[in-house]
């Protein structure tokens, strides 16, 4: 192998390594609605990576909610991909898609929460709320430190990047839909987390692509 593509390699190497790799942890979800279950939180799907659900709970129905967790690459990232509800009477559901057992990157780092209302609030259901959560104790559902939240009575979408804790182990993500009717209605939302990586490793990044490109613009040019 010639030395110009071996350095860039080492490059590319670097720039993907310069954190632990992550992998598809627990990913579950979790409905709440008061006079269910006690009110406690009922767990309806788990699963190693993603997780969805479809079906009745309490005075709603889930037409979906899914989620997905952590990739095989450095960085978490939790995407609630849809939550599509609808309920014939007043009532307020809570729903909870949870990620535990994330490992990478630890420390403290910056965190994307991105929102939306994706669907019309459609007749009884009058507010959409959704909110992003970090746990250092690694607790399914974990409330442990709020990021950032929005409501929407409307379409729309909203974005913003905060700190999370100092994480030296473990930790959940979780998000938390809150879907408030007064009488028959539905709406359709989605929540993601991202981390958001360091200056530095973009630059690394930036540098093994340059390589790689500049081996293939050398090559090509000396052919």
């Amino acid at each position: 192998m010639k030395k110009g593509l071996l350095a860039a390699l080492l490059l590319s190497g670097a720039a993907l390594a310069w954190a632990p790799l992550a992998h598809a942890d627990l990913v579950s979800i979790g409905l709440q609605e008061a006079g269910v279950n006690g009110g406690s939180i009922t767990t309806v799907a788990s699963g190693n990576g993603n997780a969805s659900f479809s079906g009745s709970y309490g005075t709603f129905t889930l037409n979906q909610v899914s989620a997905t967790g952590t990739p095989p690459l450095p960085q978490p990232d939790m995407d609630s991909s849809s939550i599509n509800t609808s309920t014939s009477t007043a009532g307020t559901l809570t729903v909870l898609a949870s990620e535990t057992g994330v490992t990478a990157p630890l420390g403290t780092y910056n965190m994307l929460s991105g929102f939306a209302l994706t669907n019309l609030i459609l007749s009884g259901i009058t507010l959409v709320s959704e909110t992003t959560y970090v746990d250092t104790a690694n607790t399914l559902y974990g409330l442990g430190t709020k990021l950032d939240s929005a409501s929407f009575t409307a379409i729309g979408s909203s974005s913003s990047v905060d700190p999370t804790p100092a994480f030296t182990s473990s930790y959940s993500l979780t998000e938390v839909f809150t879907v408030t009717a007064k009488g028959a209605g539905s709406a359709a939302g989605t929540i993601s987390m991202q981390s958001v990586p360091e200056p530095g490793s973009l630059f690394l990044l930036g540098t093994g692509l340059f390589a790689l490109g500049l081996v293939g613009w050398s090559r090509r040019r000396r052919a």
